[in-house]
């Protein structure tokens, strides 16, 4: 499930530095991988801390982001995540996770009242 990421996140990485970078410096990616492990991810945010990453980007499965998450909260490393749904994840945390995907209790909601609002009068289901 990551690699779609980690392939995203090379190209976004080569796009900012050929453009100057942020800031006027280059960026550099740090990779370590959780394989969507709770027991893994906490060991891959602690490499992550330890090599000094401005940002972490996601741990993709909520399994893995929530203990991930708290390695990053005691360092105060800023976390972005792109795939955990689990509103946990955001809930237990002091503002140093945010979420770039919705949600898993406010999925259903944002869903039915987008197709009630362009919908609203048809039958769209049977």
């Amino acid at each position: 499930m990551g690699e779609p990421h980690l392939a995203g996140t090379e190209l976004a990485i080569a796009d900012l530095n050929a453009k100057g970078g942020v800031l006027g410096e280059p960026l550099q990616l740090t990779v370590a991988d959780d394989g969507c492990n709770a027991e893994l991810a906490p060991l891959a945010a602690e490499k992550l801390v330890s090599e000094a990453v401005a940002v972490a980007f996601g741990a993709t499965c909520s399994g893995a982001a929530i203990p991930a998450s708290k390695v990053y909260r005691r360092a105060g490393t800023l976390m972005i995540e792109a795939g955990a749904t689990n509103p946990r994840l955001t809930e237990e945390g002091d503002g140093h996770v945010f979420r770039i995907v919705g949600r898993d209790d406010l999925q259903g909601t944002i869903g039915g009242d987008y197709l009630a609002d362009r919908w609203g009068s048809r039958n769209i289901a049977n």
